[in-house]
């Protein structure tokens, strides 16, 4: 069988470059470094993209009474009207995905899920739900748990969806660093993701262990640089008292995020959201860090037992957990050995793109003319 090509579509203003990549563009480069089939991967302007695979910016063009999602979805429309027959994986995005399918028939087209579609435009009903499966060659969703999501009311074409979870390059992180005594919380600084509730419980922990300190990455937007909003600045005054052993990085690129994870002690994730996956939870585990989380929606797959759970509205829970971390040495070991073996049986990137190259590959047979 002739190989055909594979277009990897970013949604609208994702950038896919190592300077401020968001979550799916770092999943997209993670896998497409991986794949045997070397996708082309199709996404907005951006500096210094990465350097994997053959990247094409599109060029959006903009006028009176068109938004910049409209004017991305047009672009990416006459790019790809321009390409050999292929399979397009459209990421995250419906409503893009929907126009595309309707324009160009030539692909064989794949919708690929980072988020819950009940919450999505154009995959809130389960009539909604079906009729995507009926135009999608496949679905691919990050975890079980939105698996079942998309797929409450539906009734015919669950075979197409396919769980794809986020990998790890195990290798890299195989060997850990000497680690700091420091806490790292890593996420976008929207309630959800559970900031407030960790600075809380800092407030009440902090003051009686003086060597340890804690740092946060993130903010509300990838790649904004200070506090921009009311919930931030929030976060940053509820630390005030805790002085120099907060440090507050705001958004940070990924290989920067990832060298923090190595040199920490614990990790904190108190999302109160049900998650879709659980990245960060998954790169502090292959970071060799004692991981205190929540286990809500995807993120009870991705640290199983490996994680001291705990109730992620209650400040007061958060603080016992990392008070009880701080003090038991040989439990926190405990904790960072089996967050790592679980990462690296688990979540093995190699083994995932395997995986999905496998599916492009039944795609390409059934789904397009050769």
């Amino acid at each position: 069988m002739a190989l055909k090509p594979i277009y990897i579509v970013l949604p609208p203003g994702e950038m896919y470059s190592p300077l401020n990549a968001g979550a799916v563009a770092i999943v997209v480069n993670s896998m497409s470094e991986l794949s045997t089939l070397h996708p082309h991967i199709i996404g907005s302007e951006c500096k210094e993209p990465f350097p994997c695979g053959t990247f094409t910016a599109v060029k959006p063009f903009l006028y009176r009474f068109r938004s910049r999602s409209r004017a991305y979805a047009g672009s990416c429309k006459s790019l790809l009207r321009q390409q050999e027959a292929g399979v397009v994986e459209v990421h995250n995005r419906i409503p893009l995905f929907l126009y595309l399918y309707s324009k160009l028939k030539q692909h064989a087209f794949c919708l690929y899920l980072h988020n819950d579609p009940q919450g999505m435009k154009g995959a809130k009903t389960s009539q909604e739900r079906q009729a995507l499966l009926e135009k999608a060659s496949t679905i691919y969703v990050v975890s079980e748990y939105i698996k079942r999501r998309f797929m409450e009311g539906v009734t015919v074409g669950g075979e197409k969806v396919h769980v794809l979870y986020n990998g790890i390059n195990a290798l890299q992180q195989d060997v850990p660093l000497a680690k700091q005594q420091q806490i790292i919380f890593v996420g976008r600084m929207i309630p959800e993701k559970g900031a407030l509730e960790f600075a809380k419980a800092l407030k009440e922990v902090l003051p009686n262990y003086l060597a340890w300190k804690a740092i946060f990455i993130g903010a509300r937007q990838f790649g904004n640089t200070t506090p921009t909003t009311a919930y931030e600045k929030e976060v940053l005054e509820e630390l005030k008292s805790l002085g120099s052993q907060i440090e507050y990085m705001n958004a940070l690129p990924h290989k920067e995020v990832m060298q923090n994870y190595r040199v920490s002690e614990i990790a904190v994730v108190p999302s109160i959201c049900n998650e879709a996956f659980g990245r960060t939870a998954l790169e502090a585990m292959i970071s060799h860090c004692a991981l205190i989380s929540s286990d809500r929606g995807g993120l009870k797959e991705v640290v199983g037992d490996t994680a001291m759970i705990v109730d992620p509205q209650s400040p007061a829970s958060i603080a016992s957990a990392i008070q009880k971390v701080i003090l038991q040495p040989v439990m926190r070991n405990k904790l960072r050995v089996c967050a790592y073996e679980r990462a690296v049986k688990y979540f093995d990137q190699s083994e995932i793109v395997s995986k999905h190259d496998k599916i492009r590959q039944v795609i390409m047979a059934t789904s397009l003319k050769q």
